[in-house]
């Protein structure tokens, strides 16, 4: 996926709880770190990029994330919370240790 992608955005209108529509939004700046940063390296991403591909404000950037800096820290840590998860749930019920190191590298590796 290339810079110029957009992430869809929740319809105005009612039916939206707020904090699900603020969940939405956070998610789509994840994503867009993430492209951002997988393409260009983290020195080179700007919030203006960000919030053109995440299609929100910078107001509302700013309403989530003190900065660039909290944003790449809280989308680094859901991908470390995550991987986790899937290393922890490939090996599940595995006791052989060998086994489980096999499993759990390759979790590691397919995420």
């Amino acid at each position: 996926m290339s810079s110029q992608a957009s992430y869809a955005k929740l319809h105005p209108g009612p039916g939206w709880p707020r904090e699900q529509a603020a969940s939405h939004q956070r998610a789509r700046i994840h994503a867009a770190m993430i492209e951002l940063v997988s393409e260009r390296g983290y020195g080179a991403v700007t919030v203006r990029e960000l919030v053109r591909m995440a299609g929100v404000s910078t107001g509302t950037f700013y309403e989530h994330f003190a900065d660039k800096d909290a944003c790449f820290l809280r989308t680094y840590g859901l991908i470390v919370r995550r991987s986790t998860k899937q290393v922890g749930a490939a090996q599940k019920g595995c006791h052989d240790w060998r086994e489980r190191l096999r499993l759990a590298l390759r979790a590691w590796a397919e995420g």
